[in-house]
């Protein structure tokens, strides 16, 4: 009986919620995840992003030469930390030098250094 007593009341309590929740308002708070920033961009000057890093997402701003040769990347977001703060700093300076955004990773940092080239890939597919 006490069992059964139980069960009609967690019925109950169950009915309740459920009309509870039919009774909320449902409101779209929005995120600023949603939000794009946007970036300015001059002669020469191209914008590459991704995804792929641990932080969010990596956004850069490459500036080429009338021979479509890297001249400089800017990192204009990321949120990477650690090793992959390093990478941020060290990767672009290698691509330039090289010219492509094919360059070796930073290990223990691969992730990052994939993001990296992939926003850097993404830029170069503008020119």
């Amino acid at each position: 009986m006490l069992k059964k007593k139980f069960l009609n009341t967690r019925q109950k309590n169950l009915t309740l919620y459920l009309q509870h929740l039919k009774l909320k308002k449902k409101v779209n708070l929005g995120s600023d995840l949603d939000v794009k920033e946007t970036y300015m961009v001059g002669a020469n000057q191209y914008l590459g992003r991704s995804n792929a890093g641990v932080g969010n997402e990596v956004v850069v701003r490459i500036t080429v030469d009338d021979d479509k040769k890297l001249k400089d990347i800017e990192i204009l977001k990321q949120s990477e930390t650690g090793i992959g703060a390093q990478a941020i700093e060290s990767i672009p300076k290698e691509m330039i030098s090289k010219n492509t955004y094919d360059v070796d990773s930073i290990s223990g940092a691969s992730a990052t250094s994939r993001a990296l080239k992939e926003a850097v890939k993404d830029a170069m597919n503008k020119i």
